[in-house]
């Protein structure tokens, strides 16, 4: 198989080859055992470079191929491959050769090398190989065994691999450029500048300082409005716009290179130099209302007219006219916002120079003061006054003075100017507000005074525009004209109720009848009444009469009666009160008898009380309990629902006071009697007796006419006396019907006579009858007794 492979091997020269290594022989058997027909015959001395074949039992000897190498004496029957790239083997090699050195191996592959070849410029060659110079590096000349080959590329070039000049490739524009040895352009960074050779063969890159920008690798000024702050800026917007208030030149490091000056001009932020103000526009900065640097609130002269009389205290304090924002004095400085006079400070003599009140010299706007060189002191090339420590210091020729000197938001570094607006009137580029209490609704107005005055029912503010700015707010203020806030109600008065709640512009006190608080005026509650003027209570001054009620705004005290018994009125009454059933109507705690004398027509009725046992109510009115009728509870409706008094008692009435009792009073005596309901004892009739009998004498409850038998005198019942017999009722005499007859009898009660039995007789008035004894009155062939009224019929 190797054979075969041997065959397809391009052969090499023939010559001999120069610089072999000798190679160790070796044997490694009879013969190829891939071959079993080659000849197991051995050649003791073979040759060097060739190898044996043997083809039908015949050895054939054969020169090494190329790439390959052959020992001598060895035992291989095949050729060996040659190795390495760092080794090559020509046609009939006993052993591989090395490569010189600056060169390189070719034919073959990577093991078969069959020669050398001097390494050509761009290229450098180590261990047979062949490789580019490396990128960055150049080589102009042969066999250079260096991957840097000659050395790098020229700065302000770049090289790519297998370069053959330091100068191949130019860098490019000044947006990149190109250390020594550069293998690729390097792009400027943001913020820096290309250096060094030309405008296509930049050699480095650097920084741009402040104030300046850099895009592209070309450097720039910041432009006018602009500051660079920092170094390394990559774009024209630098560090940012110049602060407002200030100014800034082209390259300007600080966003507060230069101060824009006084209130009549202005630098709007990103401004490249001040702007003078336009007449009628003023010059801003916030000061919150407060004076700017140099100023200071002067309030000499104003008058507090804030303070009201008693109870007319103002809402909003305020001062009237305005007080003015004036410069500090001359000598003094004041470098901050405020309205104290006391912030306007003294510049120190010893350095600013002296005036009449033994201070400094000030700059004319106040801000700041004036240096001049100290007498014996050193010499100053360029002086200023730092207004935070209150000294003069120097400062290199051309440098700004820092801007930490300067206070930012005064007059110093105003920022934009603006039409004086409605409300305001501005003067040399200052603007103030309107007065309070005024109005101006003119743009660019230059009066103090501005427009007028503000309207009844509305107060005007400073800065206010309107006439009619703010309705006076609340029911409890009213603002006269020209008023600068609101003015509180007085108590007991009200705001005038021709205009709405919120545009009162005077007040009233309140009138009879009513009481005013808040700022309204309201009725006197019901049940009260107010007969004065300025009441401040809805009770006014008090309650109604009792006996009386008043409606609401009532101005008297007594304004209604209230009515007939049927109703009352407490104190504070707004309306008659139905009197309750079974009570009755009093004025106040005086007694029944007393209102009768005082109220006769009982129409100032003031409380109502229980009808108290004895009495009925009605319609509140008190009825004693009708005669013989009593009670014992309270407050009866109805005259019936008193009871009757009790029999053998009468239960007397008005004018008396009446019976709480059913036994009430005792009849009396037996003459006498009541029956139930009786209010007062009846007479026991002729011919009639009390009843009943056998009770209490003093309680007879009825009579009774005497019956048979009985007589009746004075109310009591006697039985008729024995002799008498009665015979018919209602005798009042003691005799009865008279005497019994003779030959009767009567004993006591009789009510008719008895006959005597036989035997017996009586006489006229006989109470019972006599016996004859053994004497045998007559009798009658009949039986019958002939004679028994006397003694004689005994003896016949």
């Amino acid at each position: 198989m190797k054979i075969a492979l041997l065959k397809l091997l391009p052969l090499a020269s023939l010559s001999p080859t120069l610089g072999q290594v000798p190679y160790p022989s070796h044997n490694t058997g009879a013969g190829d055992i891939n071959n079993p027909h080659i000849s197991t015959t051995k050649f003791v001395n073979k040759p060097a470079g060739y190898y044996t074949v043997t083809t039908n039992g015949e050895s054939e000897l054969i020169r090494c191929p190329a790439g390959h190498f052959c020992p001598p004496n060895s035992s291989p029957i095949s050729p060996i491959p040659c190795g390495g790239n760092d080794k090559f083997c020509p046609l009939g090699s006993s052993r591989p050769t090395l490569v010189e050195k600056g060169h390189y191996t070719i034919g073959g592959t990577h093991l078969t090398r069959s020669n050398e070849q001097i390494c050509e410029p761009g290229f450098w060659c180590g261990n047979g190989t062949k490789t580019e110079c490396e990128e960055g590096y150049y080589g102009d000349s042969f066999a250079e065994t260096e991957s840097k080959c000659v050395g790098p590329c020229s700065i302000g070039y770049y090289c790519l691999p297998g370069s053959t000049s330091p100068t191949q490739l130019p860098c490019g524009d000044p947006s990149q450029y190109c250390l020594s040895g550069a293998k690729e352009v390097t792009k400027v960074r943001a913020g820096y500048k290309s250096i060094g050779g030309s405008l296509t063969t930049r050699t480095n890159e650097e920084i741009v300082e402040e104030g300046y920008y850099a895009m592209d690798g070309v450097e720039y000024k910041c432009p006018a409005g602009r500051y660079g702050h920092v170094k390394g800026l990559s774009n024209e917007q630098c560090s940012g716009v110049c602060a407002q208030g200030y100014y800034c030149p082209a390259k300007s490091t600080s966003p507060f290179q230069k101060i824009c000056g006084g209130s009549d001009r202005y630098c709007p932020s990103g401004s490249g130099a001040p702007i003078l103000v336009w007449e009628g526009h003023y010059t801003v900065n916030d000061f919150n209302g407060t004076c700017g640097a140099g100023r200071f609130r002067n309030f000499t002269n104003v008058v507090d007219e804030t303070i009201s009389p008693i109870m007319k205290t103002s809402v909003t304090p305020t001062k009237v006219p305005v007080a003015p924002c004036d410069l500090c004095p001359e000598g003094k400085y004041k470098h901050v916002a405020g309205d104290d006079k006391a912030l306007c400070l003294p510049c120190p003599y010893l350095t600013t120079g002296i005036d009449d009140n033994g201070w400094g010299e000030s700059t004319s706007d106040r801000t700041s003061c004036v240096c001049y060189r100290e007498s014996g002191g050193k010499p100053f090339s360029n002086i200023y006054f730092n207004v935070t420590k209150g000294e003069c210091h120097s400062i290199e020729p051309g440098q700004e003075m820092p801007h930490t000197d300067v206070v930012a938001d005064s007059d110093r570094t105003r920022n934009v100017q603006k039409e004086c607006e409605r409300g305001y009137y501005c003067l040399e580029g200052v603007r103030y507000k309107c007065p309070k209490g005024r109005y101006g609704d003119k743009i660019r107005e230059t009066n103090s005074g501005c427009t007028g005055e503000c309207q009844p029912g509305y107060y005007c503010e400073e800065g206010n525009q309107d006439n009619r700015q703010n309705p006076c707010r609340s029911v409890d203020l009213y603002c006269p004209k020209n008023s600068s806030t609101p003015t509180r109600v007085t108590p007991g008065y009200y705001t005038n109720e021709d205009s709405a709640e919120n545009v009162r512009s005077y007040e009233t006190i309140c009138p009879p009848g009513y009481y005013c608080t808040g700022g309204k005026r309201f009725e006197c509650i019901r049940g009260y009444y107010g007969s004065g003027t300025g009441n401040t209570v809805e009770t006014c001054e008090g309650k109604c009469d009792p006996g009386h009620w008043c409606t609401s705004k009532s101005t008297s005290k007594t304004q209604n009666e209230c009515g007939g018994s049927n109703a009352y009125c407490p104190k504070g009454s707004y309306e008659t009160t139905e009197v309750t059933q079974g009570y009755y109507t009093v004025p106040g705690s005086i007694d029944l008898e007393i209102r009768y004398g005082r109220d006769q027509k009982n129409t100032t009725m003031s409380s109502q009380k229980v009808c108290e046992p004895g009495f009925w109510c009605d319609k509140g009115i008190k009825y004693h309990c009708a005669a013989g009728s009593w009670s014992n509870d309270w407050g009866l409706r109805e005259q019936n629902s008193c009871d009757l008094c009790e029999p053998g008692y009468y239960c007397p009435s008005h004018p008396l006071q009446p019976s709480t009792s059913a036994t009430g009073l005792e009849c009396g005596r037996v003459d006498l009697f009541c029956e139930e309901g009786s209010f007062k004892p009846g007479n026991v009739s002729l011919g009639y007796y009390s009843t009943p009998v056998g009770g209490k004498n003093s309680t007879r409850s009825g009579e009774e006419k005497c019956e048979k038998g009985y007589w009746c005198e004075a109310g009591i019942r006697r039985s008729c006396p024995a002799g008498v017999w009665g015979g018919e009722k209602g005798m009042v005499e003691r005799k009865c019907s008279g005497f019994c007859p003779a030959g009767f009898y009567c004993p006591s009660g009789s009510i008719e006579p008895q006959e005597c039995g036989i035997n017996e007789y009586s006489t006229s008035g006989a109470w019972e009858c006599i016996s004859c004894g053994e004497e045998s009155l007559g009798v009658g062939e009949d039986g019958s007794r002939r004679c028994k009224n006397k003694r004689k019929c005994c003896e016949q």
